[in-house]
């Protein structure tokens, strides 16, 4: 039993003549320090030793290496039983592939310039008289049919009819002189007014932009605004064409239907409040003047000190 060891520096074999384990580390010898393999004829196992004791230690099992190596043998007969079991067996497709129904997986079939194509319905379009320089200060009341109803009668209002099934239709592929004629068909009492202070706006042709007369040899009377709540904003475009109509479309109750959507414009130059006057019905005449911003409030706080 003598130990074949040796030990850091020294090359000579340790003289330790008997393997004694340690209580704590079995497999250790308590004199040398070396493993119990390093004696020759030493116990096979630190469980055998010659005064009968056994040291208690700790079950070895198998390795890391030899953990994985189990389990990827058990995987892969689980994953060959699986596909014996799945042969002849084929899934049918899901019903709704990526959450797309019929007309949105046609809808993006169809080619971009095709999409802006074809009419768009709208429920109102109203001017506002009162001039481009006044449009921050101006406050319109509540959007619905019992409030555009003097504004219709004055000319200055259209509104689809609320039993209609047809709304105001308009074509996404027409130009600014195309639409132009088509508020021309629609307020024919302002334009009537605007000819006479705008020369050469009634000689404009229902055309296409790029024939006839050129965006710079005219000039609008009126503005295109985009709607926030009860706030407008002039757009930055001289020559607005269908699709820039289309894209300042306001939606009144957020929803898709054509009767809450609206296009809103302002004449530059304010029309004069007689002239208003006599389009509105005198019932139905605004009760601040149109062109003039309102006052109320500040009347209210000078009458509350």
């Amino acid at each position: 039993m003598v130990c074949t060891g040796s030990s850091i520096g020294n090359e000579d074999n340790c003289d330790c003549k008997q393997f004694v384990p340690k209580k704590s580390k079995g497999h250790r010898c308590q004199s040398c320090g070396h493993r119990h393999t390093s004696h020759i004829n030493a116990a096979s196992s630190p469980l055998e030793l010659e005064e009968g004791e056994a040291v208690p230690t700790k079950p070895h099992g198998p390795n890391y290496a030899e953990r994985v190596y189990n389990s990827s043998k058990v995987a892969g007969i689980f994953m060959k039983a699986r596909k014996e079991s799945l042969q002849g067996y084929r899934p049918s497709p899901p019903s709704n592939p990526k959450g797309k129904t019929k007309a949105k997986r046609l809808a993006s079939r169809v080619p971009s310039q095709n999409r802006d194509m074809g009419p768009m319905k709208i429920g109102r379009i109203v001017f506002f008289p009162c001039g481009d320089q006044n449009i921050y200060r101006f406050r319109f009341p509540t959007i619905n049919f019992t409030a555009l109803e003097p504004w219709v009668r004055a000319g200055l209002a259209v509104e689809a009819d609320p039993k209609a099934e047809d709304g105001i239709i308009f074509q996404l592929e027409w130009g600014s002189k195309q639409f132009h004629a088509f508020l021309r068909r629609l307020f024919p009492k302002l334009f009537n007014y605007l000819d006479g202070i705008s020369p050469g706006l009634n000689a404009l042709s229902d055309e296409p932009d790029d024939i006839g007369t050129r965006k710079i040899n005219y000039t609008l009377p009126y503005a295109l605004l985009q709607k926030d709540r009860k706030k407008y904003h002039l757009v930055d475009a001289t020559h607005p064409t269908a699709l820039t109509y289309r894209e300042y479309t306001s939606n009144e109750k957020g929803t898709s239907g054509f009767r809450s959507k609206g296009i809103f414009l302002v004449i530059k130059e304010p029309i004069p409040q007689e002239t208003l006057n006599s389009w509105f019905a005198p019932s139905n005449a605004p009760i601040v003047p149109i062109s003039q911003p309102t006052t109320t409030g500040n009347k209210r706080k000078r009458l509350g000190k």
